[in-house]
């Protein structure tokens, strides 16, 4: 049976239909598209969209991708996305690499949501509050590092720190000197399986095994530290969740898939959030009259008892420097799918086996939603404004049954963060960093290569 819903400007129905497919946007030979999805890709996508529409082809060397874009795009995915996409199939390979197929970002329907409600608590805006000291403490203790004149190579520094602040929070210690074999199973592993833009071979180095190893027993010395020590005299964690929770059948999850929830949330910051650091120390440092407005609330911030993660959003500058970074550098942009029940949008015909991408961010850059969207601007956020709160337009963590489970605590940490940073080093950008380009690495970034500079004495 086929149905219609019609969107304010864009009609989709589900089902077969004989409607063209969509317009494919010209290329380079052999690359196709590659380029300029690697180099700028919100950028790209928002120009695709203004020239062909809300939905459009792409070629990225051997693959297609169909784009879809827009304020009807994201509503589709929010609304219709558990029907007709999949995410197992394009995620499942990396679940693979860590021996289960138990795994939240390769999961759909009723199994995912399920998967969801155990691990809601522990990836909360209220697990994080009861952390908010340590948090800060341990951004302190990386700033209190970097020396008047030091270049610092800032997205590293933030991974590491990040790293150890979700460790604190949901899993009970920080990674330490595990963290770079953590962050080479995650990269190799995602771009071998998921992004694909590396050959599976990288899978069977001996470096990658190694890390891979690795990995697998900090794993186990969480789960076992946890089972040695319950959860009396200390909030109870994510794993403390999970090592109570119970398959369907009545029985406890096995190592493997215990192993994921145990190292999942180093994983879950290290690309999200550091990179979303990186680019709000860069807008800090670009705009010194926000800088201003952030360091005096920051103060004020952390003058006093840190005790109430929702209290946060009473610091206007601050809360708008964290929701302006994410809707003008969104790291995540869009959101990859694969088509399971073929249907039409906007006129065009959507084949099951499509690889799709919801480009979710292009409305964060499209002038009807947030006027003069090339202005850093961290006022949009208060009344009467209020800009983000138009429905289907403002998704830094994508939309649907797939909304980031985290966003509530990563905002706090993200704020938490910021305001340290802003407080305890004055920072400036080096000449050579002044305008830097943003590109794929794996997600959109600013790159390990580059630096700001903590401002001599």
């Amino acid at each position: 049976m086929t149905t219609a819903t019609t969107l304010p400007a864009v009609t989709w129905s589900s089902g077969d239909a004989g409607a063209p497919l969509p317009p494919r946007v010209p290329g380079l030979p052999v690359l196709g598209n590659a380029l300029s999805l690697q180099n700028d890709p919100l950028t790209f996508l928002v120009d695709c969209y203004h020239q062909y529409g809300p939905i459009f082809r792409l070629k990225a060397l051997n693959r297609e991708f169909t784009v879809m874009a827009g304020s009807e795009a994201n509503q589709f995915l929010a609304r219709a996305g558990d029907e007709h996409f999949s995410s197992e199939l394009l995620f499942g390979g990396f679940a693979e690499e860590m021996g289960t197929r138990v795994f939240m970002v390769a999961m759909d329907g009723e199994p995912h949501r399920r998967l969801r409600k155990l691990m809601r608590r522990g990836f909360s805006r209220e697990a994080i509050g009861d952390h908010m000291d340590k948090v800060v403490a341990l951004a302190r203790a990386e700033t209190a590092r970097w020396t008047p004149g030091q270049l610092i190579p800032l997205l590293r520094r933030l991974q590491i720190l990040v790293a150890a602040q979700l460790g604190v929070v949901t899993v009970g210690r920080e990674p330490g000197e595990d963290f770079d074999d953590i962050a080479r199973f995650l990269n190799t592993n995602m771009r071998a399986t998921v992004l694909r833009t590396a050959p599976r071979l990288m899978l069977r180095t001996p470096w990658y095994k190694r890390s891979k190893t690795r990995v697998a027993e900090v794993a186990d010395a969480v789960l076992a530290w946890h089972q040695a020590n319950p959860p009396v005299d200390r909030p109870a964690d994510l794993v403390d969740d999970m090592l109570a929770a119970r398959t369907d059948e009545g029985e406890p999850y096995d190592q493997a898939t215990l192993r994921v929830w145990a190292v999942g949330p180093f994983f879950a910051g290290i690309d999200t959030v550091a990179n979303t650091l990186t680019f709000m120390v860069y807008a800090l440092v670009k705009h010194p009259e926000v800088l201003a407005r952030v360091r005096a609330e920051a103060a004020a911030l952390l003058a006093g008892p840190l005790d109430d993660a929702r209290s946060l959003k009473e610091y206007p500058a601050l809360y708008g420097l964290v929701l302006e970074t994410l809707r003008r550098y969104p790291v995540a942009a869009f959101t990859p799918r694969m088509a399971v029940q073929p249907f039409t949008f906007a006129g065009h015909r959507v084949e099951v086996g499509t690889e799709v991408m919801v480009a979710n961010g292009v409305t964060h850059m499209l002038p009807q939603h947030f006027p003069n969207p090339e202005v850093f601007d961290i006022d949009r956020y208060q009344p009467p404004r209020n800009e983000h709160r138009q429905p289907n337009v403002f998704a830094p963590y994508t939309l649907g049954a797939h909304t980031c489970l985290g966003a509530g605590m990563a905002e706090v940490e993200m704020l938490l963060t910021i305001a340290t940073i802003a407080h305890t080093v004055d920072l400036e950008l080096p000449p050579a960093h002044a305008n830097p380009s943003i590109a794929l690495a794996p997600l959109p970034s600013l790159g390990p290569g580059f630096r700001v500079r903590v401002k001599p004495a």
